[in-house]
C-alpha cells in the first residue's frame, strides 16, 4: 500500500490503507471462522462413523 500512495499519492492516502487493513482484519475472521466449522463439521461426520473414538468422547469440550 506505501507503494501505491507513493505513486499515486493524488488519488490514494493514509486513510486507505486503513480502510484496507481494517477490511482484511474482517476477512480473515471470517476466512478462519469458515475453516474451524468446516474442520468441526469433518470431526462431527467423523467420529459418528468410528463409534468409541477419542474423539467422540471429547466432542462435547470446546474451547472457547
Amino acid at each position: 500500500m506505501d507503494e501505491i500512495i507513493i505513486r499515486y499519492p493524488s488519488k490514494y492516502s493514509c486513510r486507505h490503507l486503513r480502510t484496507l487493513q481494517r477490511r482484511l482484519k474482517v476477512w480473515r475472521k471470517q476466512c478462519v471462522q469458515q475453516l474451524i466449522f468446516e474442520m468441526e463439521g469433518e470431526a462431527y461426520l467423523t467420529d459418528q462413523d468410528r463409534p468409541g473414538n477419542i474423539g467422540n468422547e471429547a466432542s462435547g469440550n470446546k474451547v472457547r
